[in-house]
């Protein structure tokens, strides 16, 4: 498999098509005024008896010690390393471990951002001198302990005819230092590094295997060869790397599947039915996939979601589970249940029967990956303009909806949201980054 280039900006999902209306509510809005009061009464939705009700006492938790609503950016002064890249068209994403958020993507460095106050707290000193928006890509590949694990892009933007390279580093993750670096292969048969089972998952010098190194120092632990004719991706399943290999030529064979040991790279090695669908998450021990009805379909932002494939990771069995109407949207699947965010809905689904146990109207364009909080009573849903939708988790009970936070991007990224304990982090497609107290949605950013 060859990298893409970097401006091809592969990450970045399709958008789904918003109504006029919604992008002319969207554009150029800065409101901080909420839709609705707070309704705290968990009633109403199209809903099932499967979830329980959440307490309606305890609906908003306590804010983080010296929380207070706050304005940021990803591109905002760092209080320790450079500053940001000139500004493009680059598509941040965030990585939220523990209270701690990550930033980067396209066209920026990786930043940490303190949760309660806004701040940047450190910007990394990865990229070369002289490199702008569109000859650098930072994207966070995972989080482990206290090491922030980057895929970096160099070069090959704009109208350059030079070819990108590529290289893997790792960051102490509260000082932002380089830790390690090591550069990646043009080919290779893994398709995405990864953090699983305690390692970070790299590609071999010749991309012909997969190397498991230390987080902290980069030391190689074990080297697995990668099967021949193939591309392969790996999920950390209960703390062990799973590998999920498929073949992408004219002929398209079975997938071959992978159960690594973490402690020394030995792998089972089993064949199933071709599985080329989006990872939803790990429900009981087996890997979920959404599907579109065209067996093995990526699913991208125009693509609807008709069906659930479960992976047991120790047979390699498939179980499918069809959906009781096609979902076009962005899915996670949290606490058993799985929910999906599209134009104009939040729907929740058991991902075992397919049941929809609930659907509510939102009134959001385009939002992103819908978001839990930890005491599962909460879903968050935001749009590319920081719009945010709150529902009650058990009934699907419209809570509130808050006017757009930011201009319409350009950048192709959707809007995303980050429960930090009591608190809401909302990051907009142009990277804008703003703390809200849910409980009290209309209450402005602090000055300073």
């Amino acid at each position: 498999m060859t990298l893409t280039p970097a401006r091809r900006r592969r990450r970045l999902r399709p958008l789904l098509v918003a109504t006029a209306a919604a992008v002319a509510l969207a554009a150029g809005v800065t409101s901080w005024l909420v839709l609705g009061e707070p309704d705290t009464t968990a009633t109403g939705g199209t809903h099932g008896p499967d979830k329980p009700a959440a307490s309606t006492a305890a609906r908003w938790a306590a804010l983080p010690k010296g929380f207070r609503p706050w304005e940021s950016s990803v591109y905002a002064k760092a209080a320790h390393g450079p500053g940001p890249l000139s500004l493009g068209d680059g598509g941040p994403t965030c990585r939220l471990s523990e209270a701690e958020l990550y930033c980067g993507g396209s066209g920026m460095q990786v930043v940490r951002v303190d949760t309660v106050t806004g701040r940047v707290l450190w910007r990394a000193d990865l990229a070369p001198k002289g490199a702008t928006w569109d000859t650098y890509d930072g994207d966070i590949v995972g989080v482990h302990a206290d090491v922030v694990v980057v895929r970096e892009t160099l070069g090959g933007g704009g109208l350059s005819s030079v070819a990108p390279t590529y290289r893997l580093s790792a960051l102490d993750a509260t000082s932002g230092r380089k830790l390690w670096s090591r550069p990646l292969p043009d080919d290779s048969r893994l398709q995405e590094q990864a953090v699983a089972g305690g390692s970070v998952l790299m590609s071999s010098e010749d991309g012909r295997s997969v190397v498991a190194r230390s987080p902290r120092d980069g030391s190689a632990r074990w080297t697995l060869p990668l099967p021949a004719g193939f591309t392969c991706l790996f999920y950390d399943v209960d703390h062990r790397p799973f590998g999920v290999c498929d073949s992408f030529g004219d002929r398209p064979t079975d997938s071959v599947y992978l159960s690594v040991d973490p402690s020394d790279g030995s792998a089972r090695r089993f064949s199933g039915p071709l599985l080329s669908p989006a990872f939803a998450g790990v429900l009981d021990g087996r890997l979920l996939f959404l599907e579109s009805e065209e067996s093995g379909e990526l699913l991208s932002g125009d693509t609807p979601i008709t069906r659930i494939v479960s992976l047991d990771p120790l047979t390699g069995t498939q179980r499918t589970t069809k959906l009781a109407r096609p979902l076009q949207g962005q899915g996670t699947l949290v606490d058993g249940t799985l929910y999906v965010a599209t134009t104009g809905e939040v729907a929740a689904l058991s991902p075992e029967t397919g049941k929809e146990l609930w659907h509510t109207g939102t009134t959001l364009e385009q939002p992103g990956t819908p978001a839990v909080d930890r005491w599962g009573r909460t879903v968050y849903t935001v749009s590319p303009t920081g719009r945010v939708a709150a529902l009650d988790a058990a009934k699907g009970k419209l809570l509130w909806e808050s006017f757009p936070r930011a201009p319409q991007s350009t950048s192709g990224s959707l809007g995303e949201a980050y429960p930090v304990e009591g608190a809401l982090v909302v990051l907009t497609g142009d990277g804008k980054l703003f703390g809200i107290d849910p409980g009290h949605p209309e209450h402005k950013p602090a000055s300073g």
